[in-house]
């Protein structure tokens, strides 16, 4: 959408041609778009005010806005004719003094995270900087993936393409994975299982939370319980992986703050739901309620990651890691 606001019309960026202007950037947005970022003041705007004229006569909207922002996109589309002989963005060398620079981002993070995890002794795995969507549908999917890496990585490597192995690919693949992330994740499962380490699967992005409740909680701890509920659904009927492997889900904003908390995610292991229950606790509901905050709080404040504001915001990042107990 044109830019109305003066600092973002104006710009941060000298019109004088001989000072170069050089713009550190730390990217919070998926997939690192530079008009996005802070609203790219140091970012040619490639949209036109004869695009704003347009979009307001479908919507019907043009008797509905102040008359100074119709005054202004009107002259603004005339200047551009006059100058240009197009009302289309023409480009221009305006901006050729302008150098971009993104010296922080999730991928960077996750690289840095993934260099971590195999100081540590794992076997470490980048799947993707732009994981989206609902945030307790993204905790499910990392819950089936939690037991799929667990069937790939030994005690049934032997029969790996058993009916219900076969079947939970395929529902992975449905919940959006690609098949070559989930052969990814097999042969990582494998390796590590022949020289004996664990596995650490990262991932990056930013999800969303559509709000129904009214508890308390965050985009990535509400990720986190969507995990711990399905690796206990999915381990309810096959015991052998929660007695042959640890699984543990952690999900954390770079920036330390997840929704109106104190904390910046969470992170839990296959026993948290048995401890809720032990409790008398349904995790579920707390879920539903968008309160997954206050469950950390009565079950285990052990399972909140508070590191306090960092100062940088590089949106998230996830690491379920999977470890043979043999």
């Amino acid at each position: 959408m044109y830019k109305l606001n003066l600092l973002t019309v104006s710009k941060l960026a000298p019109k004088e041609r001989l000072t170069q202007v050089i713009a550190l950037i730390v990217s919070d947005v998926i997939g690192d778009k530079l008009e996005i970022i802070s609203s790219g003041p140091t970012v040619a705007d490639k949209s036109t005010p004869q695009q704003c004229l347009m979009i307001l006569k479908q919507l019907n909207l043009q008797d509905k806005i102040p008359e100074s922002i119709n005054t202004l996109l009107v002259r603004r589309t005339r200047e551009i004719t006059k100058s240009t002989g197009s009302v289309e963005y023409t480009g221009g060398t305006q901006w050729e003094h302008v150098h971009n620079v993104i010296v922080g981002n999730n991928k960077m993070a996750l690289a840095a995270a993934s260099m971590k995890a195999e100081q540590l002794g794992f076997l470490p795995i980048i799947l993707s900087s732009v994981l989206d969507g609902e945030a307790s549908k993204v905790g499910v999917m990392f819950g089936m993936l939690a037991r799929y890496a667990a069937l790939s990585f030994g005690y049934k490597v032997s029969n790996p393409k058993s009916s219900d192995y076969v079947q939970l690919e395929l529902d992975l693949v449905s919940k959006g994975v690609p098949k070559k992330t989930l052969k990814k994740v097999v042969a990582l499962a494998h390796h590590a299982y022949n020289i004996k380490k664990p596995i650490c699967i990262l991932t990056g992005g930013e999800t969303t939370v559509q709000v129904k409740g009214s508890g308390k909680g965050g985009r990535n701890q509400e990720m986190v319980v969507a995990c711990a509920l399905e690796i206990d659904k999915q381990c309810q009927g096959d015991t052998s992986v929660l007695a042959n492997f640890d699984l543990i889900f952690l999900s954390g904003g770079t920036d330390g703050i997840d929704g109106p908390t104190p904390v910046a995610g969470a992170v839990i292991d296959q026993t948290f739901i048995q401890k809720c229950n032990d409790n008398n606790m349904d995790a579920l509901t707390y879920l539903r309620n968008n309160d997954t905050f206050n469950l950390f709080e009565k079950i285990s404040e052990e399972c909140l990651i508070l590191i306090g504001h960092t100062g940088t915001n590089v949106m998230d990042i996830q690491a379920l890691v999977i470890k043979s107990k043999k």
